[in-house]
């Protein structure tokens, strides 16, 4: 059951019957040398999933006029749909909101090869590409319920990809590398489960990812420092919502996005046994052509400008740890603080849904030896409350 609002009054309840199956196989062949190597390989992988969704909306949601319960004579249903709106079949439940069977079944088979030369000892050089196609296959069959009406949807799709890689690496030292990075990524395609807001397909999504980072290792190895600044543009973003008066799921595509920011990493060796760990990312994640967004409201609007929900600005971390040799093992005692900023929960950056910051304590201990070990910890050591997400369901 739940209750949607954050009232103490019950909204609804929700019964779901789900099976998954999941298949990959990967087959590689590679050579080294010492100024040439090469990798080839094939991936084949099938996910099925199948499940049954039946919802009951409760007389005691004070939301009901929201979900446009009273107004599902539209739908032209038969019967004393008065009774059943003032006081449910049993005078507890205005009827079952939903009663659907829904599947898929994707086929993803890939073929990808990388290549990397040595033209000395401080460069390396390195390239890759790899083709994806995938098969997707849909069905939903919705029994006719107060809020939906009747559907039988079968769907099939295929998709496919092609994705470079580019690397070039500096090594002026054993202790310190420059790396550039110039890549691919994709994220296959799909079905939506809702059409009231959006289309039955949704693209897939592709993007570019620019990258130049610093690693290295000095003081005899005692601190390492690593960053790197980024830039990724995409196509299509796919952007998760829900449908406020179905309640399903949807993926709508956003035309352009981009994120951009820097990470930095220091690891340093204080004293025998203490190691300092702290780490700090900055993001700037931003719609730069999103004229199609859907709100929570079910309304169309440009997102464009907006920042890209669960993106937080700014992100730390710091741990602290002292371990040392006690018997025929390793003892062991790390103190972890992060801190996330706060952030938007949907994309049209609404005040209401947007996510407060929150700083987490974790405290871990434990022994190691060679035949056994043993750990003890404690995770948000503060009893910190905060949110992760926030589900568009008003």
């Amino acid at each position: 059951a739940g209750e949607g609002d954050a009232s103490i009054a019950p909204a609804f309840t929700v019964s779901r019957d789900s099976e998954m199956e999941a298949f990959s196989q990967e087959f590689r062949i590679s050579r080294a040398g010492e100024s040439f190597s090469w990798m080839a390989g094939f991936i084949y992988s099938k996910d099925e999933s199948t499940e049954t969704d039946v919802s009951t909306h409760l007389a005691s949601d004070p939301y009901l006029a929201i979900w446009d319960i009273v107004g599902i004579l539209e739908f032209g249903l038969p019967g004393d749909i008065g009774d059943i709106i003032a006081n449910g079949p049993s005078g507890n439940s205005v009827g079952n909101f939903e009663d659907v069977d829904r599947g898929s079944e994707t086929e993803s088979t890939a073929l990808f090869g990388d290549v990397t030369w040595y033209p000395s000892d401080n460069w390396k050089l390195a390239a890759g590409l790899r083709y994806t196609y995938d098969q997707v296959e849909y069905f939903e069959l919705t029994r006719e319920t107060v809020t939906i009406p009747e559907s039988d949807i079968k769907a099939d799709e295929t998709f496919d990809d092609i994705s470079p890689r580019i690397n070039i690496s500096w090594l002026p030292t054993d202790d310190i590398t420059a790396y550039g990075t110039i890549s691919k990524g994709y994220k296959v395609g799909g079905f939506n489960a809702s059409q009231d807001l959006v289309d039955l397909t949704f693209d897939p999504e592709e993007g570019w990812n620019y990258e130049l980072g610093l690693k290295t290792s000095l003081w005899d190895r005692r601190i390492q420092i690593n960053g790197a600044i980024f830039y990724f543009d995409w196509t299509d973003l796919q952007v998760r919502g829900q449908d406020v008066r179905t309640q399903r799921q949807i993926v709508v595509n956003a035309d352009e996005a981009h994120t951009q920011g820097f990470e930095l990493e220091i690891k340093a060796l204080l004293t025998e046994g203490l190691t300092l760990d702290v780490g700090y990312g900055y993001l700037e994640a931003e719609f730069d052509d999103f004229p199609n967004a859907i709100d929570t409201d079910g309304n169309i609007f440009d997102a464009s400008g907006n920042s890209i929900p669960l993106a937080p600005e700014n992100t730390f971390n710091v741990g602290l740890e002292y371990q040392f040799t006690l018997g025929n093992g390793d003892a062991y005692a790390r103190v972890d603080y992060s801190f996330v900023d706060d952030q938007f929960a949907s994309a049209d950056n609404s005040p209401e849904r947007a996510i407060d910051s929150y700083e987490l304590w974790n405290l871990r201990v434990g022994y190691d030896s060679e035949r056994y070990g043993i750990q003890a910890f404690v995770e948000n050591l503060a009893d910190e409350e905060y949110s992760s997400a926030i589900e568009n369901l008003e």
